[in-house]
C-alpha cells in the first residue's frame, strides 16, 4: 500500500534548481518510497489544498547570476509503500525515525559560507510535523509526529540544499549514521546564541576546542608508540584547554589562529561566576569553531555499529 507522507515545516528551506522537478528515492530502516520535488505535486496540491500553499512552492529566488536560481520549501510529500503484513505502529515508528535521522544530521551539515549571524533556528518552533495518509483514506484520519528540523538564515546560494548534500545525507541515514558530538555542541551553541543563552555559547564553544585538541594528542601520542592507558593518563591530568594548547605546541601539532586563551577566560567567568559573553564574542568563537573542525577535517558524523 501507498501511504502519502505531507512534511510541515515552521521555517522555509532553500533548495537548489538542480533539484526542482525532481524525484528523490528513499530506502532507509526497511522503509521505502520517494521524496517528490516541485512540479511532481501538482495534483497532490490540487486535491489537498488544505496541506499545501501552491504559490510559496513554486516560489523562485535570484542570487546574484545567471544560474543561481533557487527556491523555497515549507512543506515536503513523500510516498512510502508498506507491504500490509507488515505491523502499521512499526511502519509509522520506522518513518518517524527516518524523518528524525535525516533532519538530525542536515541540521548538523556543515555549510559553506556561514553567514555573520551565525543562529539557525526560529525561537517560535523548531518542530516539524508529518502526516501519513494511506492512499484511500482522507487527511483527516492522519497522524502527527515531531522533531527537530534545521533552517538556514543565510542569503548566500552556497547554502542552498542540493542534490548532492540531499543524497548523501539519505545514503548516511540508511547506514545509521549520527552527528558527533563536537558538531552537536554547535548546533547547540547556535541555538543558545538565538535563545540569549550566550553563557552557555561560550562553554559549549570552549567544549569542543577540548574534544578536538584532545583528539589530535591522542592521535599524535598513537603514533608515537603511547600506550591508551598512558594516553588517557596524560589526559586525566590536563585541565582546560590551556594546557591542551601548550601540549600541541610541544608536539608540534599545527591547529588555527585564534585566541583560545581568552576563550578559556570567557568560559570560566561564564561558568563559575555566571558572567554572560557579549554577542560579538559569542558569534567570533563560533566562527573558529567551524573553521577548526574545517581545519582538521573533523567528519560531523559517525556510523553507528548495529
Amino acid at each position: 500500500m501507498i501511504y502519502r507522507c505531507f512534511i510541515e515545516l515552521p521555517k522555509s528551506y532553500r533548495f537548489s534548481n538542480e533539484l526542482f522537478n525532481a524525484t528523490i528515492p528513499i530506502s532507509v530502516n526497511g522503509v521505502s518510497g520517494k521524496l517528490l520535488m516541485p512540479d511532481y505535486i501538482d495534483d497532490i496540491i490540487n486535491e489537498y489544498g488544505d496541506l499545501y500553499n501552491k504559490n510559496t512552492l513554486k516560489e523562485k529566488k535570484y542570487a546574484g547570476h545567471e544560474d543561481s536560481f533557487y527556491y523555497h520549501l515549507t512543506n515536503f510529500y513523500c510516498e512510502f509503500y508498506n507491504d500490509e503484513n507488515i505491523d502499521r505502529d512499526a511502519f509509522y515508528n520506522n518513518i518517524k525515525y527516518t524523518l528524525n535521522a535525516f533532519f538530525d544530521l542536515l541540521e548538523c551539515y556543515p555549510k559553506k559560507n556561514e553567514c555573520n549571524n551565525v543562529s539557525t533556528h526560529t525561537t517560535k518552533s523548531n518542530k516539524f510535523k508529518f502526516s501519513l495518509i494511506p492512499e484511500n483514506e482522507k487527511p483527516i484520519s492522519r497522524l502527527h509526529f515531531s522533531g527537530d528540523i534545521w533552517s538556514d538564515c543565510s542569503n548566500n546560494i552556497n547554502n542552498c540544499i542540493n542534490r548532492y548534500t540531499l543524497l548523501r545525507l539519505l545514503q548516511l541515514i540508511k547506514y545509521n549514521a549520527k552527528p558527533i558530538l563536537e558538531f552537536l555542541l554547535l548546533r547547540e551553541a547556535k541555538d543558545m546564541l538565538e535563545n540569549k543563552n550566550n553563557r552557555y555559547v561560550i562553554i559549549n564553544c570552549c567544549t569542543i576546542c577540548e574534544i578536538v585538541f584532545s583528539k589530535l594528542l591522542v592521535d599524535k601520542l598513537t603514533k608515537n608508540g603511547s600506550k591508551k592507558d598512558d594516553i588517557e593518563k596524560i589526559l586525566n591530568n590536563i585541565n582546560g584547554i590551556a594546557a591542551l594548547g601548550n601540549l600541541l605546541k610541544e608536539f608540534k601539532i599545527k591547529t588555527i589562529k585564534a585566541d583560545f586563551g581568552n576563550l578559556a577566560g570567557l568560559r570560566n567567568k561564564a561558568a563559575h561566576m555566571g558572567i554572560s559573553p557579549t554577542v560579538e564574542e559569542c558569534n567570533e568563537y563560533i566562527k573558529d569553531c567551524e573553521a577548526l573542525l574545517k581545519f582538521h577535517r573533523i567528519k560531523f558524523y559517525e556510523i553507528e555499529k548495529q
